[in-house]
């Protein structure tokens, strides 16, 4: 089943000397479709009550160059960089939904990789603050002061205490 088939819960499972525990968690409040163009989404991060934005994109979605910048030359970030109104990418629209809590003065939200690539936190604020300078500057220095993204995981092992104890998974899924 897919989070969303859960009603946008999920399960933490720990396990300490106090026993094994598994929790629901509440992590998902909506979710948009990727077909098409991304404008909605841009209106949808945009507005205040949203606190955390998070996606999966592959290693080959962020369009990173051999040495690991953002490819610019890329006709996705091209487009993305010339028309805020109309990105196409996710990145672009995190960059519109961005320029619009800027301006209008409520801050950023947290942009959440769920990637299983290594730093994908850092390979997602790169990409976005990235793109945003090809066409606004000042908002990728906003972005890079103000912005939040942190490393994680979709899934993580955790090792358990003590000698013996096997591994135990302590995922969102």
């Amino acid at each position: 089943l897919t989070v969303l088939d859960r009603g946008g819960m999920s399960t933490s499972l720990g396990r300490g000397p106090s026993g094994t525990s598994v929790v629901g968690i509440g992590v998902l409040v909506g979710s948009l479709p990727a077909a098409g163009t991304s404008a909605p989404w841009s209106v949808d991060m945009a507005d205040s009550h949203s606190r955390v934005v998070s996606l999966t994109v592959t290693d080959c979605g962020y369009y990173q160059t051999v040495s690991g910048e953002l490819d610019g030359a890329h006709a996705d970030s091209q487009h993305d960089a010339a028309n805020y109104d109309m990105p196409i990418t996710a990145f672009g629209a995190i960059v519109a939904a961005l320029k619009l809590r800027r301006d209008a003065s409520t801050g950023p939200f947290t942009c959440h990789s769920c990637d299983n690539l290594k730093v994908n936190g850092h390979i997602l604020r790169n990409t976005v603050t990235c793109l945003a300078a090809m066409s606004d500057p000042h908002l990728a220095v906003w972005i890079g002061d103000h912005g939040t993204f942190p490393q994680s995981t979709g899934a993580c092992l955790v090792r358990a205490q003590g000698e013996g104890t096997p591994w135990v998974g302590g995922g969102r899924g």
